[in-house]
C-alpha cells in the first residue's frame, strides 16, 4: 500500500500518477470480482483515500475525475 501511496504522491510527474491510479481502478476491480474487499486494510484504505483526496486538486481534469470516482469507491466500503 506505501508503493501506491508514494506514486501517487509524486509531484513531478503526472504519468506516474496516472499509472498509480490505473494500478488503484485495477486493485478495486479484481477486489469487486473476488469479493474479497476484507483483504484490503482498514489502514491501507484510509491512506489510499487520503491520498486520492489529495488528486482531487491535480492540474489535470481527468486524474481529479479519477481519483475522486476511487475515492468514493473506498469511502463506500466503509
Amino acid at each position: 500500500c506505501e508503493y501506491l501511496i508514494f506514486f501517487l504522491e509524486n509531484k513531478t510527474y503526472s504519468s506516474v500518477r496516472t499509472e498509480a491510479l490505473s494500478v488503484i481502478e485495477l486493485l478495486l476491480k479484481k477486489l469487486e470480482e473476488s469479493k474479497q474487499w476484507e483483504s484490503l486494510t482498514s489502514e491501507c484504505r484510509v491512506l489510499l483515500i487520503e491520498s486520492l483526496a489529495t488528486l482531487e486538486t491535480d492540474s489535470r481534469p481527468e486524474l481529479q475525475e479519477k481519483a475522486s470516482l476511487l475515492k468514493k469507491t473506498l469511502e463506500n466500503l466503509e
